[in-house]
């Protein structure tokens, strides 16, 4: 699951390489600015991937307080 999200964000990055005339015509409309980007940058795949651990961390600390709270099937 990490590594899909990380890959579908590391897509997206990448396919602002492509500079197609149509893709750009896509890009200059609000949808394709929001979900396509403007513009490949190094920096944007640092922050996907320190983006994507830190909701890794989160989940993991959810899910720990989670099994914390659920009383013991044991009896005593």
């Amino acid at each position: 699951m990490i590594l899909s999200g990380l890959l579908f964000c590391y897509a997206i990055e990448f396919s602002q390489l492509y500079q197609a005339p149509w893709i750009n015509n896509l890009r200059h409309t609000l949808f394709g600015r929001l979900v396509l980007g403007t513009g490949f940058l190094w920096s944007d795949l640092l922050c996907y991937t320190v983006g994507v651990w830190i909701g890794v961390g989160i989940d993991t600390c959810l899910k720990m307080t989670d099994a914390n709270r659920k009383p013991s099937s044991k009896s005593v």
